[in-house]
């Protein structure tokens, strides 16, 4: 069964954000079609980003991409298809990683200074690499509307 990871800019779709959710039909779409094929791991950096984007949010459907948001997490905890949890240690590996670049992507300096990926895109594929190490699965592809981001993944 194949893996993704689960980026921001989708996850806000799938939550309804307000003003973040320009593709929640294509998400929703794509979702149903993958249920039963793929494992979605939302990544520590979504869930903090996507939060943060629902809190500041300015309108009534606030409240409902909370509740939702919720929903995705908790199913995750409870290891409902197709959420699968991945639990990550942040310690030297991680951030040496994030530092470094996860091969063969260069280093966070780099990156940020040529505005190709900030340090939140960094930590999504150092999470992926850790994961793909962890479990020995060769391919694990990143579920993103960022070009940037999927540039690299």
């Amino acid at each position: 069964m194949d893996v993704e990871f689960v980026d921001t800019s989708v996850l806000t779709n799938l939550c309804r954000v307000p003003d973040k959710d320009e593709r929640y039909l294509e998400a929703a779409e794509r979702l149903e079609a993958v249920w039963n094929e793929v494992q979605l791991i939302i990544p520590v950096t979504a869930v903090i980003e996507t939060g943060n984007h629902i809190e500041q949010a300015k309108h009534d459907g606030r409240e409902r991409a909370a509740r939702m948001f919720e929903k995705y997490l908790r199913s995750m905890m409870d290891d409902e298809t197709p959420w699968v949890l991945h639990e990550v240690l942040w310690g030297a590996d991680f951030l040496s990683q994030l530092c470094d670049g996860p091969s063969p992507v260069p280093g966070l300096v780099q990156m940020m200074m040529s505005k190709q990926l900030g340090a939140g895109d960094m930590a999504i594929l150092v999470e992926r690499r850790l994961y793909m190490a962890r479990t020995r699965i060769p391919r694990v592809d990143i579920w993103t509307y960022d070009e940037r981001l999927r540039a690299y993944s």
